[in-house]
């Protein structure tokens, strides 16, 4: 258990920014290592038909979390150049699944995302 009562407001708000980075970090891990296991096809080898299935009964991820990071990784794939700001935090699994579901391509989707920026 984590004693966070006796740690200042500033040492709970520094702490938390780095946990965040970290979790950026750790979320691109996985969605690098999502592409390269689906790559490899590692989830057939590991008796499951589809990635989805291997995420879901192997890792324990529930379905809704599965096909974000699934989603993700698949935008990642397509348009490596994302990788920088899913670690800034700029994009995050939910936008990347949004880009995917309504199947537009995730190159036009940064695209247009800068665009917004620089205006």
């Amino acid at each position: 258990m984590h004693d966070f009562k006796s740690r200042s407001d500033q040492k709970i708000i520094s702490e938390l920014r780095l946990a965040i980075q970290e979790e950026r970090k750790i979320t691109l891990q996985i969605l690098n290592l999502i592409n390269e296991a689906h790559s490899r096809r590692l989830y057939a080898s590991a008796g499951f038909s589809t990635p989805f299935e291997w995420l879901t009964k192997e890792f324990g991820y529930s379905a809704a979390a599965a096909m974000r990071r699934l989603d993700s990784a698949r935008a990642l794939r397509e348009v490596p150049s994302i990788e920088n700001k899913i670690e800034t935090g700029e994009v995050n699994l939910t936008n990347l699944a949004k880009v995917q579901k309504r199947k537009e391509p995730a190159n036009e989707w940064v695209f247009k995302k800068e665009q917004k920026h620089l205006k």
